[in-house]
């Protein structure tokens, strides 16, 4: 069901110098924001201008892609409290049906199979506390991931908030004398990746959360602290103003000035005393936070700055202001914040390097002070530098081992060791000079899609945020192109060719004679122009050498996988789509029965087909005009297998059904569903008519002979995970077949599919020669364990007559259930395999 709220607020936009950024955080953040005078502003704003790293357009392109699937019909973003009352909606529909699915998570995790050599991080890190007492026991909060703690010092993490309505943690207080109380700031506060819905509470350690107080709205929370020695008192620095609460989070007050807050810092020695950053603004209390005053002419104009406090010099106090991208100060007080001095405004530490311009601070920007050495502070933006003399002179911090883009960070207070939180994950930095990746456990990769290989089980492409293109390999995850991976597909003929993209339509391909290689982008082959964010690109459905391409017009290529790149050409297929509207495709849906016939969506409600796509020159047909009429753009396009009039669309949090082609649709969600939207739809074409859709909420199925729609959540897969992308591997039968779901937030999952049996994978063996090279010369020993669900599991039964190989013999099997060694002597010059039956582990 769809509730439209009406909005009777006209947005007005500041007006800024021509070399200056608006706060696009801020702005992207307001509830009453206009998604299309806030892209108009944004396009005019880099209209002629050149992107370099750093500069601040990636995280916005990758907001408006976000933003757009979220739309009400006026232009405003849907704001939390919709989400709120859409959440309620799936938990009181899942309550009267039975819950169907048996997911289960895949990773990408750092778990010793796969590991750092392996892949370049496993996702964003928005938050980092430590306990009070244990110095073993540390939290973690991810944008769109949740609340992950470790008990072991980061060796490995658990998932604390699976079962919350939303997964974007950016803040974290544990109570200093009950560490069984936690509370957690909800929302994105650097990129609006999951909705805000306030601060919430545990009383035992984590285990289960009370929602908010009265008083306190749905909003993104920033940053938190706790008066020590009150610690019913507790500040929330939000999107909407600092919050206050002196009776443990059961109500809430603002006593603040409305502004978007991201930090806010209690005097190490004096609760009364406290510090608070909003937009282009530093406040302070003296009161212990009832009030807050706005600090003027002590620190210059910025559109974002950080506060670090240290006990070292418990008055002393360093603020990082930034233009919404690259460094204009380092600011320090003496005096508890009544006057000021610049420390440094050179060279621009917030780049890509100390002489490059730009940034993106309004992103990313952390500062922590040594609570051992007031005169020791690290600042983190796209990179880490460090500061032993307050911020006069600086020197990099970081390496090429460290992941880019930082959002959190804070000293130990137990070890003093500097902790980083970023894009890729959680770090160390060991006695404050050697970096440790200390992400191990964490599932919270961001993927845009996912491409399921029809050749194989074991093999899964996915497309991540920030952490480009991994591949799934049944025991480990292994990464095959870089930058932000978006769209990625195997070729269906051959198993040695597979596609990944990059942002902006970027087509990078992989064969035997090539690998991560460009193949299709502005300026190659003919092509002159750019993509979306994530460019809609496929392979034709006849025959894998032909790519079809989506960016202001269709373009195709016939030879796709010719050795030369040079060779690689590439034909328009239409003229803007018969619009002269600028907007590119975001879908392309060709037919699987009759390959001819293809579809194409534009993000100005245009939809358009082509009955011949052999033929440039024939018609593209509007259907346009037979679409709902909601302003709005479709979310998913997907044909029948086998009736080539049948078209289904996923459209303003429906699904539609076409049964000629597009020239008028009905309903498939009935005022009963939950308004959610709908980001993919796949078809079993194993089925009568099995339909499963990804939602920012899960995972439904319908099928023909049901009359509703079907929850198809269970499992393991959390409430409020956001599905991106479904895809389906066919098996010999129903019971090998398996459906794989991308999330934004929570990595790879599979289930089995709909079915009245549930059905469970065998575990895969997993062989790892002792001899790093892989070379055998003599007798040798090789390790294995049996992998399934991210855990080895027990082979109760397996002996030495169960492993078969070729050109060796094996002379010998010990250890298990779980840790096995074989031993195998060459008998003959060549290759040996080895082969183990994935059906005896449990």
């Amino acid at each position: 069901m769809r509730f439209l709220t009406p909005l009777f607020i006209l947005i007005s936009f500041s007006l800024f110098a021509q070399d200056e950024h608006p706060d696009w955080t801020a702005l992207m953040q307001d509830p009453t924001t206009n998604f299309h005078e806030l892209q108009a502003q944004f396009n005019e704003y880099w209209e002629g201008k050149e992107h370099e790293k750093g500069d601040g357009y990636k995280p916005f392109k990758r907001w408006e892609y976000w933003a757009q699937k979220r739309l009400n019909e006026d232009g405003t973003i849907r704001s939390a409290a919709q989400y709120n009352d859409a959440y309620r909606q799936v938990q009181e529909y899942t309550a009267q049906r039975s819950l169907s699915g048996n997911w289960e998570q895949l990773g990408p995790i750092l778990d010793g199979a796969t590991t750092r050599d392996d892949i370049p991080g496993v996702g964003r890190v928005n938050a980092i506390e430590f306990h009070p007492t244990d110095p073993l026991t540390i939290y973690a909060g991810a944008p769109a991931g949740g609340l992950w703690r470790t008990t072991n010092g980061g060796q490995w993490w658990e998932s604390l908030t699976d079962d919350l309505p939303t997964l974007g943690i950016s803040a974290i207080i544990v109570d200093p004398n009950n560490p069984d109380i936690i509370y957690i700031g909800t929302g994105d506060r650097d990129s609006a990746d999951a909705p805000g819905l306030g601060v919430w509470k545990s009383l035992d350690g984590g285990e289960t959360w009370s929602s908010p107080g009265f008083g306190m709205p749905d909003l993104v929370i920033g940053m938190m602290v706790v008066n020590p020695d009150d610690t019913d008192i507790l500040l929330a620095a939000s999107n909407d103003g600092v919050y206050r609460t002196a009776n443990g989070g059961d109500s809430w007050s603002l006593v603040s000035p409305t502004n978007n807050f991201k930090d806010i810092k209690l005097h190490p020695t004096n609760p009364d005393i406290v510090y608070a950053t909003g937009s282009t603004s530093f406040y302070k209390s003296t009161n212990g936070g009832v009030t807050f005053e706005y600090q003027s002419g002590s620190i210059s104009f910025s559109s974002r700055s950080v506060i670090a406090v240290t006990p070292a010099e418990p008055d002393w106090v360093y603020v990082c202001a930034a233009n919404s991208t690259d460094f204009r100060a380092l600011f320090r007080s003496t005096d508890a914040g009544e006057t000021w001095e610049e420390m440094s405004d050179s060279p621009n530490i917030l780049g890509w390097s100390n002489d490059a311009s730009g940034g993106q601070a309004w992103y990313d920007l952390t500062i922590a002070a040594n609570p051992n050495d007031a005169l020791d502070v690290y600042v983190a933006g796209v990179r880490v530098l460090r500061s032993q003399d307050g911020g006069v002179t600086w020197l990099e911090a970081s390496d090429n081992y460290v992941h880019v883009d930082h959002h959190a960070s804070a000293f130990s207070p137990h070890t003093g060791n500097y902790w980083l939180g970023n894009d890729g994950g959680i770090y160390e930095r060991e006695n404050n000079t050697v970096w440790k990746d200390q992400s191990n456990g964490m599932v919270i990769s961001q993927m845009y899609k996912l491409g399921q290989s029809p050749h194989s089980v074991n093999n899964v492409l996915t497309g991540f945020q920030d952490n480009g293109t991994s591949e799934w390999i049944g025991t480990k995850w292994e990464r095959r192109i870089g930058a932000d991976g978006m769209e990625c597909m195997y070729d269906q003929e051959d198993p040695d060719y597979f596609y990944g993209a990059i942002q902006n339509g970027e087509i990078r391909r992989t064969g035997p004679n090539y690998s991560a290689q460009a193949c299709g982008r502005n300026g190659l082959g003919g092509i002159d122009e750019n993509g979306l964010w994530v460019t809609p690109y496929k392979l034709d459905n006849s025959n894998s050498n032909t790519m079809f391409l989506g960016y202001l017009n269709l373009w195709r290529c016939d030879n796709i996988k010719t050795q030369n790149i040079d060779d690689v050409e590439w034909e328009r297929m239409s003229e803007n789509l018969i619009s002269n509207d600028g907007a590119n495709i975001n879908e392309i849906c060709q037919s699987i029965v009759n390959p001819e016939t293809m579809y194409i969506s534009k993000l100005t409600r245009k939809l358009f087909r082509k009955d011949n796509i052999n033929d440039p020159e024939s018609e593209w047909i509007n259907l346009s005009t037979s679409l709902p009429q909601f302003n709005l753009t479709i979310d998913d396009l997907e044909a029948h297998p086998y009736d080539e009039n049948i078209l289904y669309m996923a459209f303003f949090r429906e699904v539609y059904k076409s049964a000629d082609k597009g020239d008028s649709w009905e309903l498939m969600t009935d005022e009963n569903f939950p308004d959610v939207v709908i980001n993919s739809i796949v078809y079993d074409k194993n089925s009568d008519e099995g339909l499963y859709i990804g939602t920012e909420l899960g995972v439904f199925f319908k099928d023909a002979t049901m009359t509703e729609w079907v929850p198809f959540s269970g499992g393991n897969l959390p409430p409020a995970v956001n599905v991106n992308e479904l895809e389906i591997y066919y098996g010999e039968d129903i019971e090998s077949s398996r459906i794989r779901g991308a999330t934004y937030g929570r990595g790879l999952w599979e289930s089995d599919l709909y079915d009245s049996e549930t059905y469970y994978f065998p575990a895969k063996a997993s062989i790892v020669p002792q001899n790093e090279s892989g070379e055998i010369y003599g007798e040798t020993t090789m390790d294995v364990k049996f992998y399934k669900n991210l855990n080895y599991v027990s082979a109760e039964t397996l002996t030495i007559d169960e492993i078969i190989v070729t050109n060796a013999s094996v002379t010998d099997l010990t250890g298990g259930p779980v840790n096995y060694e074989i031993t195998i002597t060459p008998t003959n010059f060549g290759e040996v395999t080895i082969y183990i039956p994935n059906d005896v582990a449990t």
